[in-house]
């Protein structure tokens, strides 16, 4: 059973999932708005596949968009598809204001729910979480290989004007907005810092280091960690 099936069977009901670290390695991606995060998910998977050989490298799955389709679809959690997709974060005064008016916050919810789901695919392994604030929630599993994605700001913005908007000046705002959300989150929930390079174990300018040379850097830090574990 996989990844995604082992967390849909555990949110319809909980106790029919027995969950226990396995003790096997998860790698998670901060990143930058537009540094390459998703591209550099889909490089790891597929230098993997390449090495099925071992059996360190069977059964990877990667998720962002597939964690916001598990989130998105509990209806409980009111939460769209698309402000999940976009990392959108209010300010915690905000939020503070909505609880006090409606009595909770969708968004405190979807949050712990996200950082829930997240924690489990640590657990279970196998994973590249993109985003989320993954690093932060899975750090003292100590299985993990947490690196972070940078890259000076228009090299950012060419990147998301190809593939999400139609200008210049739309791009730059959206990589601001981004950006500006996931340090919000970072700094509300754990009282850290997003950009600060000792949260992560490796940290890469993608516009100076391709995303294929990271990969394969990733691929040999798992390898060797796997092989660490080995008895």
């Amino acid at each position: 059973m996989g990844q995604t099936e082992i967390i849909k069977r555990y949110l319809r009901n909980r106790e029919d999932v027995q969950l226990e670290p396995t003790g096997l390695p998860f790698i998670t991606i901060s990143r930058q708005a537009g540094a390459g995060g998703h591209m550099l998910a889909r490089k790891i998977l597929r230098l993997m596949d390449k090495q099925l050989d071992e059996e360190w490298a069977k059964g990877w799955e990667m998720f962002d968009h597939q964690l916001c389709l598990l989130v998105a679809q509990d209806p409980k959690l009111k939460s769209s598809f698309e402000s999940l997709l976009a990392e959108e974060y209010r300010p915690e005064s905000f939020v503070m204001l909505s609880e006090m008016i409606a009595g909770e916050s969708r968004q405190h919810i979807s949050n712990k729910k996200v950082f829930e789901i997240i924690r489990i695919l640590a657990m279970l392994g196998k994973v590249v979480v993109v985003g989320r604030a993954a690093s932060f929630i899975t750090r003292d599993l100590g299985t993990g290989i947490h690196v972070r994605l940078v890259a000076p700001e228009p090299h950012r913005i060419r990147n998301m004007r190809e593939f999400l908007y139609d200008d210049d000046a739309s791009a730059r705002a959206g990589v601001r907005k981004q950006d500006r959300d996931r340090a919000r989150l970072v700094h509300d929930y754990f009282n850290a810092d997003i950009s600060d390079p000792l949260n992560y174990d490796a940290t890469w300018n993608t516009a100076q280091i391709s995303l294929d040379d990271i990969a394969a850097a990733i691929v040999q830090m798992l390898a060797r960690k796997a092989k660490s574990k080995r008895p």
